[in-house]
């Protein structure tokens, strides 16, 4: 019963985690195919294991066997993702422009040059203005703006 739970909230989390990564890592032209090849698999992984849990009551020690697999793909990704940079989102948003052009290099290699680099950058730190409620305030500098806290 304890793994099913700890199963249950390591796939819930993968689910929401998963395709957020790849919608900040991706660039607009293919971030929809990438997110619906995300949940494609993530809806056949889960189909897949439903199938092969019918068969696991009828073959003894077969359930040991898939919690050793499904155990290791666990530590696999584990160990991956720590090697996976911030994403270039993040750390525009907090103002880490350098090690977002680092990992723009990382992620996306020489496929993108660096004048397309600097776009994606100033595109994510005016994206971090809006939100903050700075463009606003930087905006017209009149100082006739609604911000009277």
């Amino acid at each position: 019963l304890w793994g099913r739970c700890v199963c249950g909230l390591a796939m819930g989390m993968a689910s929401t985690l998963l395709p957020l990564y790849v919608s900040e890592i991706s660039d607009k032209k293919t971030r929809g195919t990438l997110l619906s090849f995300c949940n494609l698999n993530i809806s056949n992984g889960i189909f897949a294991i439903s199938v092969l849990g019918v068969g696991v009551p009828h073959v003894g020690g077969f359930w040991a066997i898939m919690c050793f697999i499904a155990s290791a793909l666990g530590v696999a990704v584990a160990l991956v993702i720590v090697m996976y940079p911030e994403t270039p989102t993040y750390l525009a948003r907090s103002g880490s422009y350098d090690e977002a052009h680092r990992s723009l290099v990382w992620l996306h290699g020489n496929s993108w040059d660096e004048g397309m680099r600097q776009r994606e950058i100033r595109s994510l730190s005016d994206t971090n203005l809006v939100a903050t409620g700075q463009a606003a305030e930087s905006g017209s500098g009149s100082g006739s703006g609604s911000n009277s806290g």
